[in-house]
């Protein structure tokens, strides 16, 4: 009786799947050999797959990750107990660098913003002998130095110091406002 390409495809895969279900563990060990001899081959062809199911690929990552999370959990407590200090210390350097790099960034975008370059800003502290233009004291990390402007014209004034040029923001700039705080602190001497 002559049957069709199509029949024999269909009896080839029915024979494919039953030859599977039977032989689950002997072709679960095959793979694994072959997984072992040719990783990379075996890693692009779980590549390729994915790419072709990213639906089917999503699910299964989901549920794997269900399943094993109390597994997870117990082996990242275990390494991190094990490799506490330089973990730690890998943590420490990354922040310190991202930290240096942030600085050196939000120093140069306020600089641009007021129109300054770094040569101008060097000049600036220098003809004020990297003193506050208000308060004279010497700035340091606690006394940082802050741009002072004018907040009508954007004009840049001096250099000031975090407390002088913070209290000059509190009076919003204003003469008569501070006169009016001189005063005042004149009468409680």
């Amino acid at each position: 009786m002559p049957t069709t390409a199509l029949e024999t495809q269909k009896r080839k895969r029915e024979y494919a799947a039953k030859w599977e279900a039977q032989n689950r563990e002997k072709r679960s060990l095959q793979r694994r050999e072959l997984r072992k001899k040719n990783p990379a081959h075996e890693r692009e062809t779980v590549r390729k797959w994915r790419r072709k199911n990213p639906e089917r690929a999503a699910e299964i990552a989901r549920k794997s990750y269900q399943k094993h999370s109390v597994a997870r959990k117990k082996w990242q407590r275990k390494y991190f107990q094990e490799n506490r200090e330089e973990i730690r210390r890998k943590d420490w350097i990354r922040y310190r660098d991202s930290r240096k790099k942030r600085l050196a960034q939000s120093r140069a975008r306020r600089l641009w913003l007021y129109g300054l370059t770094a040569e101008s800003y060097q000049q600036m502290l220098s003809q004020q002998k990297r003193r506050c233009a208000i308060c004279k004291r010497r700035f340091s990390k606690i006394h940082r130095a802050c741009v002072d402007h004018c907040h009508k014209t954007d004009n840049v004034r001096a250099l000031l110091c975090v407390s002088c040029n913070g209290g000059l923001g509190l009076f919003e700039d204003r003469p008569r406002f501070l006169k009016a705080a001189i005063s005042y602190l004149r009468r409680f001497q």
